[in-house]
């Protein structure tokens, strides 16, 4: 069994992410189709609500609650989906979600593009915790996640 490739040192991953990547590149974070399934999936919901809410006035209060707290939650969401962001430049990627989606390039190990059939995302592994999945919906994001998948094939260990 070969041993692990040398990771490059911290200083050098950023300077070759930044030659390869025009900076910065921020695009959409979501694909056209993403955010339009969003807005239709939430605005259905509230109008199936409503509706709910009419036809059975003996239980407006517990569908009421039930809309207001599962509906908060998914608006918030959706709020993401819809105006969010993904940053790429030589200190690293970030993307605009509820929670801090940002991660420096010496943090990452490794990093695959998948190509799912709605929506591209970048797989970023910090060899710590959980593999990270930032997304992209602008063709100029999704080529930089392109151009960084193919760096990180070359001089790291894939993702399992």
């Amino acid at each position: 069994m070969s041993p692990p490739p040398i990771s490059p040192p911290v200083n050098e991953t950023a300077a070759e992410i930044a030659r390869l990547v025009p900076q910065p590149v921020r695009g959409r974070a979501y694909t056209a189709w993403a955010r339009w399934s969003t807005a239709s999936t939430v605005l259905g919901l509230f109008v199936w609500g409503a509706l709910l809410l009419a036809q059975q006035p003996q239980h407006q209060l517990q569908v009421l609650a039930l809309l207001l707290a599962g509906g908060g939650l998914l608006v918030v969401s959706a709020w993401f989906i819809l105006t969010g962001h993904t940053t790429i430049d030589a200190q690293g990627i970030r993307q605009d979600w509820v929670f801090r989606k940002q991660f420096d390039w010496h943090q990452s190990a490794a990093a695959r593009l998948v190509r799912l059939p709605l929506q591209p995302r970048l797989l970023l592994s910090t060899g710590h915790g959980p593999i990270r999945a930032i997304h992209g919906g602008d063709p100029a994001v999704i080529e930089a996640f392109r151009r960084i998948d193919t760096y990180y094939r070359q001089i790291r260990a894939p993702l399992p």
